[in-house]
């Protein structure tokens, strides 16, 4: 399956990232580039820096294990090995969950401009799911990527460890999300357990905090140039919480 966002404002649809799965339930999670691209990576981590042209994707494997796709100055594929993912994603129990990573926006008609397709990215093998926020009057808002066991009522743990931070009627929920039928349980047609894992968009007004304008790495001194947008790869919960 794979799943395309986008925001609507004032009749325009931007299309901004795009996930997707393959048959080993590794996860790839690309942003849709467009007039701008990131060129240089700092890694707060291990305050690592390096300077790049272009990030291709960011996927989560089989073992936890999270890379993150990029071309150097040469357009030579490489790639940054993350921190690993605490819940594998062929491991997680179906009482568990565990945050995948978050995209803020924090100037949407900025974003807009810069970044994002009007069309959504299709590929004829793929079954495809289109997610649309209505934004209309709202200029920063954020979306925290869940993988959710399918025992867990997603709208209680939202309210229950985010008190107050999600739209919950805005935070879709797709049950079953890696398509195996044998992990669902019938009963008179319809379903009436899942043990697999579900996919869960949740939608908020706050965002990751932004770099400071101008940052010190090392022994280079920069201002950063004002992109509109940030991301956080495998947030704790008590990060998501500190959103503002």
């Amino acid at each position: 399956m794979a799943i395309n966002c986008g925001f609507e404002d004032k009749g325009q649809i931007t299309w901004f990232s795009r996930l997707s799965h393959n048959e080993k339930r590794e996860l790839f999670f690309w942003i849709l580039w467009d007039k701008i691209k990131p060129s240089y990576f700092f890694d707060g981590l291990d305050d690592s820096e390096q300077d790049i042209k272009n990030i291709d994707h960011i996927s989560f494997h089989k073992d936890g294990t999270i890379h993150i796709r990029f071309y150097n100055q040469t357009d030579k594929a490489d790639k940054i090995v993350h921190t690993k993912l605490v819940n594998t994603i062929l491991g997680m129990e179906q009482d568990k969950y565990g945050p995948l990573l978050t995209i803020s926006v924090y100037n949407s008609s900025l974003f807009k401009k810069f970044i994002g397709k009007d069309n959504p990215v299709v590929f004829d093998k793929f079954q495809h799911t289109q997610l649309k926020w209505d934004i209309e009057g709202t200029e920063k808002f954020s979306l925290v990527f869940f993988l959710v066991g399918g025992h867990i009522n997603h709208r209680m743990m939202l309210e229950k460890n985010f008190p107050g931070m999600f739209n919950v009627g805005a935070s879709p929920y797709l049950m079953n999300f890696f398509g195996d039928d044998s992990k669902l349980e019938m009963e008179n047609g319809e379903v009436k357990k899942v043990n697999n894992l579900g996919l869960l968009v949740a939608f908020t007004t706050k965002t990751i905090p932004r770099p400071l304008k101008e940052a010190i790495t090392g022994t280079r001194k920069f201002d950063r140039i004002e992109i509109p947008l940030g991301i956080n790869i495998t947030p704790s919960d008590e990060k998501i919480r500190r959103m503002t």
